[in-house]
């Protein structure tokens, strides 16, 4: 292994661990409870040598929020795996999936769509990318419900899965 492979691999897992104190701190304190100085007591790093890695506590924050963008992605991409076939119940289970990780990952939850206040200026389509799956998933359970006459699926059509294409 070279040099610029082990500096790479060496920066990833700063990085990593970083990104793993940020998480300690938002689950026990939430987004008020992060910040560079914070993490860098943690690790016993100086808050400059952070700032190498997240110039700003927002980006520190778009990271998590990015890392919990990607849990939900994958919760909600394992609605199929469930075993009755209807459409319906199908549907049922993204949007329970969806509510049992608002409940499950509270803080990253209010983090992703209650306090954006970080994401200003910082969020386009390679954020949102990280939910295509699920959108696609979301699409797919909810086409052919909207073909009968009920209402409630435009609602639901309308709900959290509105992201852009």
């Amino acid at each position: 292994m070279g040099i610029k492979e082990r500096r790479a691999r060496h920066h990833a897992a700063i990085e990593q661990r970083i990104l793993e104190t940020a998480e300690e701190l938002l689950l026990r304190s939430g987004t008020n409870g992060v910040s560079l100085r914070a993490v860098a007591e943690r690790i016993e790093y100086s808050p400059a040598a952070i700032y190498g890695y997240f110039p700003t506590k927002d980006d520190l924050l778009a990271a998590l929020a990015a890392h919990g963008f990607g849990q939900l992605n994958d919760a909600l991409t394992r609605v199929s795996e469930v075993t009755d076939s209807s459409s319906l119940a199908r549907l049922r289970e993204f949007y329970w999936r969806y509510y049992e990780f608002s409940r499950a990952h509270a803080a990253y939850y209010e983090l992703m769509f209650l306090d954006a206040s970080y994401a200003e200026g910082r969020w386009d389509r390679e954020v949102f990318a990280l939910l295509q799956g699920a959108k696609a998933e979301a699409d797919r359970l909810i086409a052919p419900a909207q073909r009968g006459p009920s209402a409630s699926f435009k609602y639901l059509a309308a709900s959290p899965t509105n992201i852009p294409s």
